[in-house]
């Protein structure tokens, strides 16, 4: 083979090389921005489903606020607690349900804590509705039924608050500081079950 022969060859084989180095690299290039539009669609999701369970339990938070004004007022409305009393029902079982797609959703962390909050909502739920009872058979209130309902609209606030700041953590961590930073960590561990 004289060298122009080669020189060809050298440049075909070149030409391949570059082919096949290019197309390495444009299917690396895809690979990374499916992962990307992937991992934005699920931080999309869980965007939702965090902001869906936030509204319900800071909803839940202002209907039962409410709903302790209204069982200390004198004298009672019984059709007021008639109609407060199913509004609790439809705000206690919209929690469950937000609390259920967090669960779904995780990371396992967030689901322990909306779970915990819609087990406090749950009881919160009984102990409002008892109260309820007690106000329409014309009975007041012990202030034992007062303190409960506190420390349980305090416990749902707590949980609302410490469930809001978990989120920002996960959802914007360029923002985290150091502290933070290792929260977040903790808070994206898996357990073994």
């Amino acid at each position: 083979m004289d060298s122009q022969t080669l020189l060809g060859l050298a440049g075909i084989g070149g030409t391949l090389l570059g082919s096949v180095v290019g197309a390495t690299g444009a299917l690396r290039v895809a690979r990374i921005n499916t992962l990307s539009q992937a991992d934005l669609a699920s931080r999309a999701a869980q965007r939702q489903v965090y902001a869906v369970f936030c509204a319900t339990l800071m909803s839940h938070a202002v209907r039962t606020a409410a709903l302790q004004e209204l069982l200390d007022a004198q004298p009672p409305d019984p059709d007021a607690l008639s109609t407060a009393g199913s509004e609790l029902v439809a705000s206690r079982d919209a929690v469950v349900t937000a609390a259920a797609a967090v669960a779904i959703e995780g990371p396992p962390a967030l689901s322990t804590r909306a779970r915990a909050a819609s087990s406090v909502v749950r009881l919160q739920g009984l102990l409002l509705q008892t109260m309820i009872d007690t106000r329409t058979t014309g009975q007041p209130l012990t202030d034992k039924y007062r303190t409960d309902a506190t420390t349980a609209q305090l416990a749902v606030n707590e949980y609302l608050d410490s469930f809001t700041n978990d989120c920002q953590l996960l959802l914007h961590p360029q923002t985290a500081t150091r502290r933070d930073r290792r929260k977040i960590r903790i808070l994206q561990r898996i357990r073994p079950w």
